[in-house]
């Protein structure tokens, strides 16, 4: 069984590595031409619509998170029953949600004259804004419920692999879209209508490999598991609340402070940053499944090893991603797209910042949603993400846009850190925190020392290609360098973790 979850755990990570690599080199391509072709303003409402409709993944409630735990016993015990009733009360969860959210994304139209800043038609951009928000639906409504039994039977490369060609699909529709009509309604046509073709595709993978799926079950959860249930979900609620109040809000307050071509400019950042958040976000959430099995299966003792190590292996891999974030960001938008969509030094620092506070702590938030650990400490960053939203009310028309990437740094601060540390070892491992809080405090400053490091040596080169591969190689060498020596101990446990149980693979294999 071990060695099972550790396979699985690798397929997960490998697949879906290179699945945000094919993302990311296809939404660069994309992007590229969209601006090209498109221009600035459909680039503006692409970044605010989007920003603007991820809050409505609010809708979604945390229900697949808590469904998804609520299947790791069921599963171990091959309860095949209970799945199906877990799978079908999913399926009608997802439906109502789906219509939930267009309802409430109509009622978003009354608010568009003061959050659009553009020489474009009213009457265009609710067009435009219509097709995102069935863009959004649809995921709802068309067949996504089957991929949360791939995942937590710990099958996510079969999500990752099929995602990734259809992202190859999306590509090629995309560009021969832009290239032949210029047309942004006929270019969101063609998402629509791959988007509802991928998910009928993977509903059909899902079914193929457990037919159960597609039974009706004659047994319904009753009353009182489903008021259990949604105690979680409405802690998990309250977690997605604060982290879309985070994320989401910025653009919307930059285009309404600063013009909506501003929030596309900063919607090109944003592209990067959340390619490099799904990267991390694969290498730890990939374990979710396992981790739900190991803490089912084994002693809370081994549980803990085991965060450990994946805690420094995430700590590591977010200070690697975010010191080459902060060398390349900038560069790279200069050579790629033009000078005039680069934000200040300051800026991407505070942006990068914002990046290693969220990204470092994917090993502890993993472990808590496996362990079920979903109504602690969900208050106080609830609070902090209110406290995100007045500092960008009131920094963002003191000093600018650079107030609104500081409030969400400072804000991070207030966020639960500690408590949720607190939680996860107190509650769940019933362990002294004390060695946990210390790695957290210590990486942040690791992450600091390499950023400025690897900016004063790459500080003279050349904005070009070349540079951007010099400056890169650099980012990784004084990542690495530094955070190995200042984890030495750690680094070396995790390596040995790795390489046993990589060669009991292949000698099992």
């Amino acid at each position: 069984m071990t060695e099972s979850r550790f396979k699985n755990s690798i397929a997960n990570i490998s697949s879906g590595i290179i699945f945000n690599m094919i993302i990311l080199v296809f939404n660069f391509l994309s992007r590229t031409i969209f601006i090209r072709i498109l221009g600035d303003d459909c680039l503006g409402l692409n970044g605010l619509f989007t920003s603007l409709l991820s809050m409505f993944s609010l809708a979604e409630l945390g229900i697949g998170q808590a469904i998804t735990y609520y299947m790791y016993k069921p599963i171990a015990e091959n309860d095949e029953q209970r799945l199906c009733t877990l799978v079908n009360f999913y399926k009608l969860c997802y439906r109502l949600i789906g219509i939930a959210i267009f309802v409430i994304g109509l009622l978003m139209i009354p608010f568009f004259p003061r959050l659009i800043d553009l020489n474009i038609s009213l009457e265009y951009c609710i067009i435009i804004y219509i097709l995102y928000l069935l863009n959004t639906v649809v995921t709802y409504l068309f067949f996504s419920y089957p991929q949360t039994v791939l995942i937590a039977n710990q099958k996510q490369f079969i999500v990752n692999k099929n995602q990734s060609y259809f992202a190859i699909i999306t590509f090629i529709t995309d560009v021969l879209i832009l290239v032949y009509s210029k047309n942004f309604i006929l270019y969101l046509i063609g998402k629509l209508v791959i988007l509802i073709f991928k998910n009928i595709v993977l509903a059909y993978k899902a079914i193929k490999l457990y037919p159960y799926i597609k039974n009706k079950s004659n047994i319904h959860l009753t009353l009182n598991e489903i008021k259990e249930m949604f105690k979680d979900v409405y802690a998990i609620f309250v977690v997605k609340l604060s982290s879309q109040l985070f994320n989401s809000t910025d653009n919307i307050f930059i285009s309404a402070l600063f013009g909506t071509i501003i929030t596309g400019y900063n919607s090109n950042y944003l592209m990067i940053i959340n390619a490099v958040y799904g990267v991390i976000g694969t290498i730890i959430y990939s374990f979710g499944a396992s981790i739900g099995n190991l803490y089912a299966t084994e002693s809370i003792q081994k549980t803990e090893d085991v965060f450990s190590k994946l805690n420094t292996l995430n700590c590591w891999v977010s200070c690697i991603c975010t010191v080459c974030l902060f060398l390349l960001l900038n560069p790279f938008i200069s050579v790629f797209w033009g000078e005039k969509y680069v934000f200040s030094t300051i800026s991407v620092a505070l942006m990068c910042a914002s990046f290693y506070q969220v990204s470092s702590l994917y090993a502890l938030f993993s472990f808590r949603q496996s362990m079920g650990l979903f109504r602690y400490c969900i208050y106080t960053q609830l609070i902090a993400a209110i406290v995100n939203i007045l500092l960008d009310v009131v920094l963002g028309k003191a000093i600018g846009i650079n107030g609104i990437f500081l409030a969400t740094v400072l804000a991070n601060i207030f966020i639960a850190i500690f408590p949720y540390v607190r939680n996860l070892y107190v509650v769940g491992f019933k362990m002294s925190p004390k060695a946990c809080v210390h790695m957290v405090i210590k990486n942040y400053c690791v992450c600091i020392f390499a950023c400025l490091a690897g900016y004063v040596i790459t500080s003279n080169i050349n904005v070009s290609v070349l540079g951007l591969l010099f400056k890169g190689v650099i980012a990784l060498i004084i990542s690495n360098i530094v955070f190995i020596l200042a984890n030495y101990k750690m680094v070396r446990k995790v390596y040995q973790y790795l390489v046993i149980k990589l060669k009991r693979r292949y000698e099992n294999d």
